[in-house]
């Protein structure tokens, strides 16, 4: 989605005439797809916008969802055209830039979407049991109690991590992994 926003924006900037009208349709598109991308972070994660996010375009209602938010986008290029502010050329490459965003979208939903093998799952997670009992087996025959113990301890801890950390990779848009980051906008200074 950053590629599309740059394209929108390079866009916006590109039909800007300084025309007062328009100052306040560029404005708000440009707002509205900053909302826009961090709408659908938060609904592709299954969680609420952080705060301020629905602030950033107080004109929008504030449920509307990210699909809601690309068509605002298309009536505000709708409304530049109408008013002869844009050609059909550009009303051509705004549209562009609100399709690939739209595609975009489709994609990341089918990767939500998309159930994982079960096959895959139970594979990788007998692989590490495997590895993680292999492991054991082979500390216990040797002579040195302490540090087996140490060791095994620490061996079983890193497949116990790696084996949570595929659950996280096999649901990528799922927020329920404590220890990564999360998405936070960014803070004012003032």
């Amino acid at each position: 989605q950053i590629i599309n926003s740059r394209v929108l924006h390079n866009g916006l900037t590109a039909v800007d005439n300084g025309s007062p009208v328009m100052a306040p349709i560029l404005d708000r598109m440009r707002r509205r797809q900053v909302r826009y991308c961090w709408q659908l972070a938060a609904e592709m994660r299954g969680i609420e916008p952080p705060p301020g996010v629905i602030e950033l375009t107080a004109e929008d209602p504030p449920d509307t969802d990210s699909t809601e938010l690309l068509n605002l986008q298309a009536a505000d290029v709708q409304t530049l055209a109408a008013g002869g502010h844009i050609d059909q050329q550009a009303r051509v490459m705004l549209m562009a830039a609100n399709t690939g965003s739209a595609t975009a979208q489709s994609g990341l939903e089918r990767i939500r979407n998309e159930p994982f093998p079960i096959h895959y799952d139970f594979f990788i997670r007998m692989l590490a049991w495997f590895f993680g009992i292999m492991a054991f087996n082979r500390l216990d025959s040797s002579g040195h109690a302490v540090a087996s113990i140490v060791v095994g301890l620490l061996l079983m801890t890193v497949f116990v991590v790696a084996e949570r950390l595929g659950r996280f990779i096999e649901e990528p848009m799922n927020n329920n992994w404590p220890l990564l980051a999360r998405p936070r906008p960014k803070q004012s200074n003032s």
